[in-house]
Parts: C-alpha cells; sequence; structure tokens
C-alpha cells in the first residue's frame, strides 16, 4: 500500500481552521502514514520538518494542505526526494478564509478526502513531430510576419491581389478564391500606382529578395488537418508561373484588360473566359478551367477571422506579432501534451454500413471530423481536453480519460460521505479554469459565504445531466453550476425532471464569474435550502458508468426515493421515439442496424424499447420500405415504466411442406407481389428455406419425366 503523509499548514495562524481535528479525523485513512501541523510549511524549518518525517516514515507520496502559492516550492522539494508531484489542497481561500471554523474546517476534510481519492493519476502523453514549414494568410501584416520567420523555416504567403493594383492585401472570400501560383520574393509590400490597363514593374529591391519566401496569389477555402500536417486548400491562377516564359503575348490579346503585367502575372475577376490567351500561349501555361489545390506546412498563420485558431493555427488579428513568432518558434521542435480521450469508436452509430446516423456529437477544436458517411475520426493532437465530446456521447464510447463517469460520479460521493457534517451540502460544478480562478480570488478578498463542495471539471461544457443526477441521488442540498452557457447540458430537461420530483429549486446556475456576484448568489440559495429527504437513503449502485445506463438508472432511483413519478414529455436530441407503418414487412434491416437493441424482432413482431433509443435514425435510413420515422424527444412516463412497445406485427406463415415457421405474411406478400409485377413464378414461395431447394429439384424431375 502506497505510504501518504498528509501535512497541515495553518499560514501563521491565518488559516481559521481546526487543524487538531482535522488531524485526529485523517489518521484514520488507510495509507496515512503522518498528519503533521506547522505553522510556515513553505519555510526552511517547515521544509526540513517535510524531509525527516519522508525519509523517517519512508513515505511515497505527500499531500500539502494550506495554500497553492508556494506550489512550486513542494514541487522543487518533492523531485528532490525523489516523489511524485505532491497533492495540493487550497485549505486557505477555499476554507480558513471565507467559512467559519466549523463548517471550514469539514469542508477542507471532504477536500482532503477527494485529492487522496484521485491519487497521483498517470497522465498519459503523446508526441507529435512539427515541419519547420508555415504558411501565412493575408496581405501586408502577413507579408511582413514572412519576412520575418523566412530566416527560421520555409515560408509561403498566400495572398489576394486587389482587382486595381498590385498591392498584396487580404480581401478573399471563402465562397470566391483568386487562383494563385508559386513565385519566389522578399517584398513586405507590393505597390502600384497604376490602374489595369497601366502597371509599373516591381521595384529593383522586390526583385533581388526572391529567394526569402514564397508568394501564391489567391486565398484559401478550407484548412485541414492538425499541427505537423495541415493542408491549406485553394485555387491555383490560371497562369502557371513555372512554365511561363514572360513573353506577354496573353496581355496583348486580352480585350478585357483581365491580364495584370506587375511584379507577378496574374488574371483578375474581368476575365470572361473568352480562351484567346490559352490559345496565344506558346508554352500552355495558361489554364481558364478551375480546380482545387493543396499546400502542406507544419502551422497556419491567418490573418481572416473566419478561420478559428487552433494549436499550430494562429490568428493574426489582436496579437502582438512577436508573440505569434515566438509561438510558431516554439513548436518547431515538436509537441508533447496530455492524450486526453479513451475511446472505441468500432461500435458508434455515426455511421454503420455506409448508412449516416448519429450525429450528437462535435468538436469545438476541431478535433472530430465526419466523412461523407457520416464515420467518425479523431484528431488527439487538437483536442483541447474539455470533455464536450463525451458528455454528448449517450452510449460513452469516447471517455475523457482523467474526468471519465466513474472519476466524477465518485469525486461527488467522496465530498458528500466525508463532509457529511455539514449544516447543507451544496454540490459546485465549475472548471479548472475561469471558476478555479474565481474561487481563488474570492478567498484572496476575504469574502465569506456558506460552503460548497466544488467538483472541478475541464470546461463546464463537460458538465452532463448525469453528474447533476448524481448529487441529487447522493443526498444533496442543492447544486450549484457556476460558469458562463450550458452548450452541451439540457437544462430544461433537468429542470423538467426536478420539477416533478418536487426539487426544482435546489438548482441555480451562475454565469456571471464576479466574487460579488457569486457569494451573494450563494448566501441566498442556502438560505433557503431545507435538508433533503433523500439524504436518508445510500447512492444507487452503478454498475454500467456509460451515459444512458447512468441516466436511466438515477432517474428511476430517484423516483423511487421521492416515490413520485416525473411525467416529462419534452424535444431532446438525444432520445427518439420510433413509429412504424402499413408498409412494414417485418424484416430485419431495422435491428440489423440499431446499436443499442432499442429495437429488436420477435418473431412476428418489433419491439421498441424507448429508454435505449438515442434518436440515430439509423432504422429510418436502413428501412427498404420507408416505413420508419423517429422523432427526438424524452418521455420519463414511458422510459420509467419499462414498457416494450410493439411498433408492427404480422401473421407468420408456414411452411406447405414441413410446417415450420419461416416468414411473416407482410414479407410474403411484399415480395410475391413484386415477383408478379416481373412475370415470375413464386410458387416455391410457400416452402422454407430449406425444403425450397427440394421441391425445386422435385418440380425440375417431374418436368423431366414428362
Amino acid at each position: 500500500m502506497v505510504q501518504i503523509g498528509i501535512f497541515l499548514c495553518s499560514c501563521s495562524g491565518t488559516i481559521d481552521l481546526s487543524l487538531k481535528q482535522l488531524k485526529k479525523d485523517l489518521k484514520k485513512l488507510d495509507g496515512v502514514k503522518v498528519v503533521e501541523i506547522h505553522d510556515l510549511l513553505c519555510q526552511k524549518d517547515g521544509l526540513n520538518h517535510i524531509i525527516y518525517d519522508v525519509r523517517n516514515f519512508k513515505l511515497d507520496c505527500i499531500l500539502i494542505a494550506g495554500c497553492e502559492k508556494k506550489k512550486a516550492i513542494f514541487n522543487n522539494l518533492a523531485e528532490q526526494l525523489g516523489l511524485p508531484q505532491p497533492l495540493i489542497v487550497n485549505t486557505k481561500e477555499w476554507c480558513g478564509y471565507v467559512h467559519e471554523q466549523k463548517e471550514g474546517t469539514e469542508k477542507a476534510k471532504g477536500l482532503i478526502h477527494l485529492a487522496l481519492m484521485q491519487e497521483f493519476w498517470n497522465v498519459k502523453t503523446i508526441q507529435q513531430s512539427v515541419e519547420k514549414s508555415v504558411i501565412l494568410v493575408g496581405g501586408d501584416r502577413a507579408s511582413r510576419l514572412a519576412s520575418a520567420l523566412s530566416k527560421l523555416a520555409h515560408v509561403t504567403l498566400i495572398t489576394q491581389l486587389h482587382t486595381s493594383c498590385t498591392e498584396l492585401t487580404c480581401e478573399s472570400k471563402l465562397a470566391h478564391v483568386t487562383p494563385v501560383r508559386q513565385l519566389h520574393t522578399s517584398c513586405t509590400e507590393l505597390t502600384c500606382e497604376s490602374k489595369l490597363a497601366h502597371v509599373t514593374p516591381v521595384t529593383k529591391q522586390i526583385q533581388d529578395a526572391r529567394a526569402e519566401f514564397d508568394i501564391l496569389i489567391g486565398a484559401p477555402s478550407n484548412i485541414y488537418g492538425s499541427i505537423g500536417a495541415f493542408e491549406v486548400e485553394f485555387e491555383p491562377n490560371q497562369i502557371d508561373y513555372n512554365c511561363c516564359i514572360d513573353c506577354k503575348r496573353c496581355i496583348e490579346v486580352c480585350e478585357d484588360d483581365a491580364i495584370i503585367d506587375g511584379s507577378i502575372i496574374y488574371i483578375n475577376d474581368r476575365c470572361t473566359e473568352c480562351g484567346k490567351c490559352v490559345d496565344i500561349c506558346p508554352v500552355h501555361a495558361i489554364d481558364l478551367k478551375p480546380h482545387s489545390v493543396r499546400l502542406s506546412a507544419g502551422q497556419v498563420i491567418v490573418d481572416d477571422k473566419r478561420f478559428s485558431t487552433k494549436l499550430g493555427i494562429h490568428q493574426i488579428d489582436g496579437h502582438d506579432p512577436l508573440s505569434i513568432i515566438t509561438d510558431v518558434v516554439s513548436l518547431f521542435d515538436g509537441i508533447k501534451k496530455p492524450k486526453y480521450l479513451d475511446y472505441d469508436l468500432s461500435a458508434c452509430a455515426s455511421s454503420v454500413h455506409g448508412l449516416s446516423g448519429c450525429s450528437l456529437c462535435f468538436c469545438p477544436y476541431g478535433a472530430m471530423k465526419r466523412d461523407a458517411d457520416g464515420k467518425i475520426t479523431i484528431d488527439e493532437i487538437s483536442c483541447e481536453g474539455c470533455g464536450l465530446c463525451a458528455t454528448l456521447c449517450p452510449l460513452s464510447l469516447i471517455k475523457l480519460d482523467a474526468f471519465s463517469n466513474k472519476r466524477v460520479l465518485s469525486s461527488i460521493d467522496t465530498l458528500l460521505i466525508a463532509a457529511s457534517k455539514l449544516k447543507r451540502r451544496i454540490i459546485l460544478f465549475t472548471d479548472i479554469k475561469e471558476g478555479k480562478y474565481l474561487l481563488d480570488e474570492v478567498g484572496r478578498l476575504r469574502l465569506s459565504y456558506p460552503p460548497v463542495l466544488p467538483v472541478l471539471l475541464p470546461s463546464i461544457k463537460s458538465l452532463s445531466k448525469e453528474h447533476i443526477l448524481r448529487a441529487f441521488d447522493a443526498g444533496v442540498d442543492g447544486v450549484v453550476i457556476l460558469g458562463p452557457g450550458e452548450s452541451s447540458l439540457e437544462l430544461n430537461l433537468i429542470r423538467a425532471c426536478l420539477r416533478q420530483l418536487d426539487m426544482d429549486n435546489r438548482l441555480i446556475t451562475i454565469e456571471q464569474l464576479d466574487p460579488d456576484t457569486f457569494t451573494s448568489a450563494v448566501k441566498i440559495f442556502a438560505g433557503r435550502l431545507e435538508p433533503s429527504a433523500i439524504r436518508k437513503y445510500e447512492p444507487v449502485k452503478l454498475e454500467d458508468m456509460s451515459n444512458r445506463a447512468v441516466f436511466l438508472a438515477l432517474i428511476e432511483s430517484l423516483s423511487a426515493k421521492t416515490n413520485k413519478l416525473p411525467d416529462v414529455k419534452l424535444p431532446s436530441k438525444e432520445f427518439g421515439f420510433v413509429t412504424i407503418g402499413s408498409t412494414c414487412t417485418i424484416c430485419d434491416a431495422c435491428t440489423g442496424v440499431c446499436p443499442t437493441e432499442s429495437i429488436l424482432k420477435d418473431e412476428n413482431k418489433i419491439i421498441f424499447n424507448h429508454g435505449m433509443c438515442i434518436n440515430c435514425g439509423l432504422c429510418k435510413e436502413a428501412c427498404p420500405e420507408h416505413a420508419i420515422e423517429v422523432v427526438g424527444m424524452l418521455d420519463t412516463a414511458r422510459l420509467l415504466s419499462n414498457e416494450k412497445l410493439v411498433l408492427a406485427s404480422s401473421n407468420l406463415m408456414y411452411c406447405a411442406r414441413c410446417g415450420k415457421a419461416y416468414i411473416t405474411e407482410a414479407s410474403y406478400e411484399r415480395i410475391t407481389s413484386k415477383l408478379s409485377e416481373k412475370g415470375l413464378d413464386n410458387i416455391t414461395l410457400s416452402y422454407c428455406e430449406r425444403c425450397r431447394p427440394v421441391v425445386t429439384l422435385e418440380q425440375m424431375m417431374e418436368v423431366k419425366d414428362e
């Protein structure tokens, strides 16, 4: 067993907690070898105290309860002692500075229990090499960056020439792309004082520096891939400068003044595609047919807000040029980042047998791609670990490794059990960045508020209805959601269910991340809460940790504990209700593609389980008779009744030779009808698949005998 040492700091007596009581409680925990109290753990005497205990008790790891500001000191100490990084629990700003001693001590106990439960998570990592090549998209600002970066990497500038001059500007539109070809130059700005018909040559300065970076005229239509392997798609210029011999015959025959003779010869949007330039070109360098080209690079810099930023795609607007260059160069040696996801998409309902199905999950950072059939692929390098995809997947085929259902739901249970003596047990869901920062800030300001037990998530996007319902099932008195927006959370569904259970006043959301707003809202909320009647019950045991299984178990448990049956009918993206029309032949098409077995065939019937339907629509896509309709909705009363609906049925046909049931009447009628339309014999259809060849052979022999 791992030997743990817990060190409680009073910060020179400023943390108003009963550390002696805390020590007494923590010493009872399995694996805790020693619990020490010190006034100043971050100072020399305190550090020596830790060193002595580590060596004397042969500790494997340490936990520091105090403030987080000195985290670096304790990290360095652990490294010197050959220990993993210590667990740091902020009992200063989160407990001692903001709560009364008794309740602050109880909350501190809960936080320490939670930290020990999570222990020392072994972070998996992934690596990606990054080629020293950069594509820049834009005008003047992009060209200046291109010049600076050209001494450090292979740089290509994609820009659009203005229709009235040869100045490099970024007027590109994704839907309309001015063509492009490669030239070498070091210019940071191509200017021209003349109009379309009279363009002066480029300056000697521009021509002398052609080798620094490549210029491509045009604008990209899309950016694919991830860091180290980006592809920028664009349409090339009609004039191929690799072939062009600069004879200018095309300019002479162009009656539309559409071919510009400047530092770069190009065709603008005045072109009417008459084809005279194509005919006159002696080296066949002109092609007026539009086609797309993809250019590869390790990173991309854009001066266009229509392209979203992610790892390896840098936005110029609003950022200091030096910081952009620093960010780009810092990635040249490759990246090493956490591997956030654990997934198995073999049972994914996004695509089955070429049919497009479930479309619930998506990624705000572009780490999830769908092909034409809807099949999903995940780019782990682009993943930022927000957890949105894991929250949205009803089957939990995608899991956020450090914040799986098992970890988050266990965190809720641990906090509530460890801090069971709190007068009001309130769970606070927030994120590890902005939400945590707000709690730290409230503590620094020493603004008092009723104790809430924080469950930190990678982002508020990863908060699920299963997390909230688990808190209530475990007997929490109230739930606070702290963070802007609930993009992935069906909050209306949760509130509707809680309302039916007489618990709707036990949930609040605080979107404004402001210390005064937060403390005021929590005070009002806690002041009106009564102890939950569910406290006396044990939380339901969860065997299957997939989102759908957890939801079904929790809503059933809450219904039983409150003795109320929530009757909620609401539109829903992840619950479906299936109906089947009269043209159904009871074939196996729908049941064969259903990923959750919510549709099953029982001899001559099609059975439906509403609770298992994920609204993927694959059954509708697969039905050869177009008999199926799927509506996105949740009906909790039907869900809790566990009623299996018969969606369609048909009498069975029996083999005329052996008497075996082998087909439904609906299928038989459908097949015979099709055969009759084509003038084909259907006599053998009266026999099962085993007797049919025998009967056919007998018929052939009779014919032969005749």
